[in-house]
């Protein structure tokens, strides 16, 4: 296999009609939205990531909205590609976009997952963000008034087409009336199997969701459908959800597994940072006045040329100086989460955020550090049933041993039956945080 770097447009693994059709849709869409979106500031070894046998490879690609002038919140795709232990590949490329709660209109989704040359399952939808039961005019807006379910109908006319249910009842749950959800089976057709496949995405695939991609850019993306402030915390609330769990079935599940657990962790931290962009995070709690001045004289320090901004070189010699040691890709990164207008450079109110946030974590994470040490008892860096069975008498809460099993399990990523500080950080903070 040939293990040079790929980039995510490369869509490496795949056959020409596939390719071909991904790269037309990331196109489109970043097309469209151009002056919505923000450049992709990934590193380099999440555009690219493998396991250490390079059997499984993979790509991270996000685009964040423009904060104050965009409906968009993030597009996102990716590529998966992994070999199997009984031959052959797991290929999976999917482009997504989300919008933010300035607007209720639906997201867009499409996912191929191609485990053999003559076998695809295709997943494209329209995801709703309000019950189109509760809400009729949503209901007949985006679906009714749309050809969608007529795309649907004319790919389930095929030979070739049945019927695709996901195992996980909650993604089941999230889907449109007009959903798409098809498994395509080649295998002993007249001629070519492999072949066939190839034609259907070109001759059926290929149009049908570029249809659908204009559908949802026309009158979702640029159809500047708007909210009052009310319906605003409850798009906020349930976005929020509903792309936790969605991540934490699809990612979680799977890629410790494929990559090992380093891997997985960054992979959900990106995914993690553009579903929670521009929304503080870690604690709401504001800066003591002392604190607020030390961020203030940081700042003017290295504003050197008073532009009231500072750029990233800049930004990381004020972040030593209040006692924060960041790489170069993790200050690039921070620029790009509160950047409201893209320029690559922070006024005092971006970074003051910023700094709450930072101040917040390193809070958090002391107080992190001093339960897990309370928590395990016998001092080997892990927790074990036996610590969490002992802390949970001196407590006085009984719990089962299937509930302390649980728990165990909730937390353990590398699947050594015990929870490294690593993996109680993550997961306390999942939980107290939401991301």
């Amino acid at each position: 296999m040939d293990n040079s770097p790929k980039k995510f447009m490369d869509f490496p693994f795949v056959t020409p009609p596939r390719r071909n059709l991904m790269i037309d849709l990331v196109s489109t869409m970043e097309h469209r939205l151009q002056s919505q979106l923000k450049p992709c500031t990934l590193p380099s070894d999440l555009q690219h990531y493998y396991n250490p046998s390079k059997t499984s490879h993979g790509s991270l690609y996000i685009r964040s909205g423009h904060t104050s002038s965009s409906q968009v919140d993030f597009m996102l795709g990716s590529w998966l590609h992994c070999e199997l232990p009984t031959g052959g590949a797991l290929d999976i490329t999917s482009l997504s976009a989300y919008l933010n709660a300035s607007t209720d209109a639906p997201n867009f989704l499409i996912e191929l997952i191609q485990n053999s040359p003559t076998s695809l399952v295709l997943i494209l939808d329209l995801p709703p963000r309000k019950d189109p039961v509760l809400y009729p005019e949503y209901l007949q807006t985006f679906y009714e008034n749309t050809r969608l379910e007529s795309l649907r109908q004319a790919l389930e006319k095929l030979p070739e087409v049945q019927p695709y249910y996901s195992s996980a009842l909650y993604i089941r749950c999230l889907t449109s009336p007009t959903s798409i959800m098809i498994r395509i089976n080649t295998e002993g057709t007249e001629g070519d199997g492999p072949g066939r496949m190839e034609e259907i995405i070109k001759d059926h695939i290929d149009p049908v969701v570029k249809e659908a991609l204009g559908i949802w850019l026309d009158q979702c993306a640029c159809g500047n459908r708007n909210v009052d402030e009310a319906e605003k915390a409850y798009l906020e609330k349930r976005d929020g959800l509903v792309r936790n769990k969605t991540i934490e079935i699809d990612i979680g599940s799977s890629f410790p597994r494929l990559f090992g657990p380093d891997v997985a962790n960054r992979i959900l931290e990106a995914y993690g940072r553009a579903s929670q962009k521009g929304k503080p995070k870690g604690r709401q709690q504001g800066l003591s006045q002392q604190k607020r001045q030390e961020i203030k004289e940081a700042f003017e320090l290295f504003d050197t040329d008073g532009s009231g901004t500072i750029d990233a070189k800049e930004l990381n010699v004020a972040m030593r100086a209040l006692g924060f040691e960041m790489t170069e890709e993790e200050i690039k990164q921070m620029i790009a989460d509160v950047d409201r207008d893209g320029s690559g450079a922070i006024d005092f109110d971006e970074f003051v955020h910023m700094m709450t946030a930072k101040i917040g974590e390193r809070d958090t994470n002391e107080e992190l550090m001093k339960a897990f040490q309370i928590i395990d008892q016998d001092n080997n860096g892990k927790i074990s049933v036996q610590d969490i069975n002992r802390i949970s008498k001196d407590l006085g809460e009984l719990l089962s041993q299937k509930e302390i099993q649980d728990m165990i399990e909730e937390a353990d990523r590398d699947c050594d039956g015990e929870v490294n500080i690593d993996e109680f950080m993550r997961v306390m903070k999942r939980t107290t945080y939401g991301y």
